[in-house]
């Protein structure tokens, strides 16, 4: 058992390099090409050019920044950053990074509830940012994406409905593969991916389910903080 998942582990990492260097080479190439058409070009063709350059230069950073997070969340890397994960505190930063320029795209529905959660809060706030971003993308910019959040005394619950387009059955089981985005869709293809990464280390859970009204509902579960059972007398 132990040589069957040290091998899938490296078949894993290999198609992941495999992947993350097919990912990478594109931004790269279409970054050369628009710095090539600067040199010999002037005036407005070339400044389009240096636009589309600088995009590319953004989105490349975003894919590493997604690379580094889900390598060190599927490694061995310790995630204590002495922060305390309160799920309204993590929904309010996750909010402001995800719409910082229309925070009404957003509404909340918490009742104020006050719980930590059983994970550091850089990585509660990267899971809900990055469905609160997948959302956003998809849904149209007269809409908002609503956010709920549900407490039981084991976890915390994550509602996002957005009023995208959907996903069919298909599209459903391979959303949280790597680099897999609709054939229209932007972004690094790696959001979803790291969302499945952070609730299997931290036992939580994640899922995407269609909406009958239209539109997409994400549920992000994570663990509460449990209080320390209280110890016994030891019997004489």
């Amino acid at each position: 058992h132990l040589l069957a998942r040290m091998s899938e582990t490296i078949s894993r990492e290999r198609r992941f390099t495999s992947d993350a260097a097919h990912e990478l080479r594109t931004p790269l190439t279409a970054i050369k090409t628009h710095l090539q058409v600067t040199r010999i070009t002037q005036g407005k063709d070339a400044e389009v050019a240096m636009d589309y350059a600088e995009e590319g230069v953004a989105r490349l950073q975003h894919t590493l920044s997604q690379l580094l997070t889900l390598s060190q969340v599927e490694g061995a890397f310790s995630w204590e950053d002495g922060s305390v994960a309160d799920a309204s505190e993590v929904a309010r930063l996750a909010m402001r990074d995800a719409a910082p320029h229309a925070p009404e795209r957003i509404t909340l529905d918490s009742d104020g509830i006050r719980a930590e959660l059983a994970l550091p809060q850089a990585l509660a706030v990267t899971a809900l940012r990055n469905l609160l971003d997948n959302a956003l993308r998809h849904s149209p910019a007269s809409n908002s994406v609503r956010l709920e959040i549900r407490s039981s005394p084991q976890a915390v619950s994550f509602h996002i409905f957005d009023r995208g387009p959907g996903l069919s059955d298909n599209e459903l089981a391979l959303a949280t593969q790597r680099f897999w985005r609709r054939r229209s869709g932007r972004g690094s293809g790696l959001g979803l991916s790291i969302v499945a990464a952070i609730v299997e280390r931290f036992s939580g859970s994640f899922e995407l389910r269609r909406r009958s009204d239209g539109g997409l509902e994400a549920r992000l579960t994570l663990p509460r903080i449990q209080p320390a059972s209280p110890k016994q007398a030891p019997t004489v």
